[in-house]
């Protein structure tokens, strides 16, 4: 996911739109957010969907970041902060996730473009889920 924020209003759903992306999200300096508070920031994510291997996630970022460098000079104008979010699934029992090893070209994009990494863990569970039984032992 690329997501990028400012703490400068500006109007970050028509510039996605001028850029010909749609974001998944966008927030509005100003404006009310997901949980009715008012928002500090402007900015927008934009997700690249769930993909079957890291491989499919590198390509659609280093695509990305390379395809979109007029984009990413206007945020940065703006003074927005970007990063690109990469969102790992981790079983609940592994006490550390597995290693993941970065292209070298995403990497230098990363770079070359200002877009810090960010990795995001999400736990989840393969073990079978357990249901408590009721027991009547008056009768």
């Amino acid at each position: 996911m690329f997501r990028t924020l400012s703490s400068e209003p500006f109007d970050a759903g028509a510039l996605a739109e001028r850029f010909g992306i749609r974001p998944s999200a966008v927030w509005r300096h100003g404006e009310p957010d997901d949980f009715d508070e008012i928002s500090t920031e402007s900015g927008f994510s934009l997700s690249f969907g769930k993909t079957p291997s890291e491989t499919v996630a590198f390509d659609r970022c280093i695509s990305f970041l390379s395809t979109q460098g007029p984009l990413l000079a206007a945020l940065r104008s703006l003074g927005a902060s970007n990063t690109m979010d990469f969102g790992l699934m981790v079983e609940a029992s592994i006490s550390s996730p597995a290693a993941l090893r970065f292209p070298d070209e995403l990497l230098k994009l990363l770079l070359d473009t200002g877009t810090r990494l960010m990795l995001t863990h999400y736990i989840t569970s393969r073990e079978p889920r357990k249901v408590a039984k009721w027991v009547d032992e008056s009768s």
